[in-house]
């Protein structure tokens, strides 16, 4: 599990689990996505993962598949996109271990 600015993202190895609200995010992703509840992805139908490391600013990880409106780009998008969670510096190594276990099990399913 890895929990960033605007939610917390899981995986238990087929479907990846995408928290708001309390679990993960406050003010600025209710501003940015509204009320959101829980978000389920099943891996497999995964067509990309797009990862933008943090670096002086924020990083993000976000999840593409069949049917989604195709990525807009940085950040700042990353903050409205509801296949999308921002996270920290500090919070980076969860997420590029959580982006490595993803793409392990991409890679294996292909």
């Amino acid at each position: 599990m890895a929990k960033g600015k605007n939610g917390t993202v899981d995986f238990d190895g087929a479907i990846i689990h995408i928290t708001r609200g309390a679990n993960g995010g406050g003010w600025s992703t209710v501003v940015n996505q509204g009320v959101q509840g829980e978000r389920y992805i099943v891996a497999k139908t995964v067509t990309a993962v797009e990862f933008r490391d943090a670096g002086k600013g924020n990083g993000f990880i976000a999840f593409d598949f069949p049917g989604k409106n195709p990525p807009r780009g940085g950040v700042f998008d990353a903050l409205a996109d509801e296949n999308a969670v921002v996270f920290t510096m500090e919070q980076s190594k969860e997420f590029q271990k959580l982006r490595d276990e993803i793409v392990a099990f991409l890679t294996k399913n292909a």
